[in-house]
């Protein structure tokens, strides 16, 4: 098993006002992007899509470098190899038409509410960088599946359900890649956005 921190593309947040029994939706698309680019800070900020704050956080480690938790994107380059490509959805655009998408990144991206609700799902899917280190493999970590295609590797998404007082109300798990089958043609990794549902939360 191949054990790697990667990143991950949200296109939407789909969710239900416990208080109003209202629907709501975070798309990122109330955020303003030039074409082809993304957002990200060389400080800690938060960011708003449909009433829901997103943490972005930095470290200043030289050269730029390193940010977490969440950034906005509508960048489509889905052929470009490497963590220069890290702001990319492999899907090479957000779910259902949209530009924009969040992308999340290693230390406690969280979605943060202003009260009390039910979130119903969102879609999900790999970045390019994500997607290609996988498939192709990199300086940093080899192919899935190894060069026979027969090591068990996976890359697992968990949701995790917070309270208002920190408390997990539950997880789920969603694989954007798994290669454990005993049937190789069943291995996958996920190219397209994906629905998880989240109500259980």
């Amino acid at each position: 098993m191949l054990i790697r921190q990667y990143g991950v593309a949200l296109s939407a947040l789909l969710f239900l006002s416990a208080s109003h029994a209202t629907a709501g939706l975070s798309d990122f698309e109330d955020l303003s992007l030039p074409a082809n680019s993304h957002f990200s800070s060389d400080e800690a900020v938060t960011f708003t899509s449909g009433g829901v704050s997103y943490n972005h956080d930095f470290t200043d480690f030289g050269g730029g470098c390193c940010w977490s938790g969440w950034v906005y994107s509508n960048e489509t380059d889905t052929t470009t190899a490497g963590f220069d490509n890290q702001y990319s959805a492999y899907a090479g655009a957000g779910a259902q038409g949209s530009a924009n998408y969040a992308v999340a990144y290693l230390g406690a991206p969280v979605a943060t509410f202003s009260s009390a609700l039910t979130v119903q799902g969102m879609y999900v899917t790999n970045t390019s960088y994500t997607a290609l280190s996988m498939l192709e493999g990199d300086p940093f970590a080899k192919k899935f599946g190894g060069e026979s295609g027969n090591d068990a590797d996976f890359l697992r998404l968990t949701i995790t359900g917070l309270d208002a007082v920190s408390k997990p109300t539950g997880s789920v798990d969603f694989f954007l890649a798994d290669y454990r089958f005993a049937d190789n043609n069943q291995d996958y990794i996920v190219q397209q956005w994906a629905y998880v549902d989240l109500s259980s939360l």
